[in-house]
This record gives structure tokens, C-alpha cells and sequence, in this order.
């Protein structure tokens, strides 16, 4: 009997039909096993999830209207509607109809 080649490809279609008999307690426990591994190798994931889900952060939800503080000068500075997060350090706002890409910390409340 030949063994099958632990490939990129095998292993997919390996986990795939395993997690596919999984019930839902077993699929979290599973998940959460992991996490845990994760946390306890990596103190960088563990911060980026904790700051996630608990972090206080500035928290700007889309439609909130925060001030745009132009680095150029101030020339376009003023009030704009927050969009979204692109990561930890840009967002999209709109102002006048245009949306901008700009960094966070040129925001405020």
C-alpha cells in the first residue's frame, strides 16, 4: 500500500472532510484549543485580539462625524463622516462626496 503525499492539497481535503464530521461543540472546542495555542506562542496575536475585542481604541463607527486634521497644511481640514478602518493606523472618511484614505491619528472626536 502506498501512503499518500502530505501535500498542501491532501492536507485541505484531510481537514475538510474531518471538520465536515465535526458536531458544532466539537468545532469550538476545537477553535478555541487553538486560539489558546496561538495566544500562548505569540504575545503579538494575543494583543492585536484583546485590543479587538476589549480595546478601548477611538472606536469610530461608520456615519460618526470626526475632524480631519490635513497634514498639508490644514488647506482640506474640517469635519468629515468616518467609513471604516483600512487597519490600526488608516481609515476612510468622506468629505464633500470624496472619499479619502487617511491615517487615524489625524482624526478626532
Amino acid at each position: 500500500m502506498t501512503h499518500p503525499k502530505n501535500t498542501l492539497s491532501n492536507r485541505s481535503k484531510l481537514a475538510q472532510t474531518v471538520v465536515a464530521a465535526w458536531d458544532m461543540d466539537t468545532l469550538i472546542g476545537f477553535a478555541i484549543s487553538a486560539l489558546e495555542c496561538d495566544y500562548a506562542q505569540s504575545e503579538s496575536c494575543f494583543l492585536d485580539d484583546w485590543e479587538d475585542e476589549f480595546g478601548e481604541g477611538d472606536g469610530w463607527e461608520p456615519g460618526v462625524t470626526v475632524y480631519w486634521e490635513d497634514p498639508d497644511d490644514g488647506i482640506c481640514s474640517g469635519l468629515a463622516v468616518f467609513v471604516e478602518y483600512l487597519n490600526d493606523e488608516a481609515a476612510i472618511v468622506e468629505k464633500n462626496g470624496v472619499k479619502l484614505e487617511v491615517y487615524v491619528n489625524e482624526l478626532s472626536s
